[in-house]
């Protein structure tokens, strides 16, 4: 007997006996149409394809036939190919918003995956490097030339916001307003926010438009939008690669033994402004998060700052 075909919420679901392969696209239609990241739904899609060979090897075809039992199983198949608790649990993640989806949509009548335990593990310690050591890594970059002043304009940015590698690879020149000292970020979720640049990167920022930017383009500066721009004919615009690349390139340069990346830089900006007594409010804005929990990750207060802290405000004196 062939499945019933429904429209529900702008979503084609499948009812009946058709497998559960035939149900993944419409349930990462519906990711894109909530407007979650390009990451985020390749994520949820990796996971389901391994759910679904995972299910092919036990001979389960329909959703309707997973049972917790058969979910508790997919987890021992990832701990057996040597994955990690935390992928291991991103993978099971993602299965979990599958059947959440289908449970909403009436494809199942109950969530195989809603009572299964989710493994806590320690978050790991997050990765900073010092006030001195951004110091060396922003002198390393000599200005000299049009990639020079493209490249510390780059670092000063990246520090001075704290923003996400895509958020900084999206800026366009007219996100920019250096004459209030502010970015537009076109962040998480297609949510908008406004940053402070802050007076170095205003600077770099400056130098580099004015000086460096048309330099490096082989079309007219107005034609190109994207402000981090190569010389190159086939791509004007920095990508992924290139900017893992420019900050390797300088944290070597500078000695900086720590593995340093946007990530790093961007962990270290939030804790240098905690560290001097920022309001988590503003911080938690600025990067972007939604609440103030989000900062646990990046705050690692170690003794030092504890005593000068102690040492300011003299409790007990």
């Amino acid at each position: 007997m062939k499945g019933k075909t429904r429209q529900s919420k702008g979503v084609i679901t499948q009812i009946g006996p058709e497998g559960v392969a035939e149900l993944v696209p419409g349930f990462l239609e519906s990711l894109r149409d909530r407007g979650l990241s390009p990451a985020t739904a390749d994520a949820r899609s990796t996971a389901l394809n391994s759910f679904l060979k995972f299910l092919a090897e036990e001979g389960i075809s329909r959703a309707q036939d997973v049972t917790p039992r058969a979910f508790a199983a997919f987890r021992g198949y990832l701990d057996g190919n040597g994955m990690s608790v935390n992928s291991t649990e991103t993978y099971l993640n993602g299965v979990r918003a599958f059947f959440g989806f289908l449970e909403g949509e009436a494809v199942i009548f109950s969530n195989p995956t809603r009572d299964a335990p989710i493994r806590q593990t320690p978050p790991p310690v997050p990765k900073t490097i010092s006030v001195p050591d951004v110091r060396r890594l922003l002198n390393a970059v000599s200005t000299a030339t049009p990639v020079g002043l493209r490249d510390r304009a780059l670092l000063e940015v990246l520090y001075a916001t704290g923003v996400r590698r895509a958020e900084l690879l999206a800026l366009r020149v007219r996100d920019l307003d250096l004459d209030q000292s502010v970015a537009r970020i076109n962040g998480k979720g297609r949510k908008e926010r406004s940053v402070p640049l802050g007076d170095h990167a205003v600077a770099a920022l400056t130098d580099y438009i004015a000086q460096g930017r048309p330099k490096l383009l082989y079309v007219d500066a107005n034609v190109c939008e994207a402000l981090w721009v190569q010389r190159t004919r086939r791509r004007q615009s920095l990508n992924r690669q290139n900017l893992c690349h420019i900050i390797r390139k300088y944290a070597e340069l500078a000695g900086i033994e720590a593995h340093v990346t946007t990530h790093t830089l961007r962990r270290s900006c939030a804790t240098h402004m905690l560290v001097n007594g920022a309001n988590p409010l503003f911080v938690a804005r600025m990067l972007g998060h939604a609440d103030l929990s989000s900062l646990k990750h990046y705050l690692k207060v170690d003794i030092d700052d504890l005593r000068n802290t102690h040492r300011k405000t003299n409790p007990g004196k």
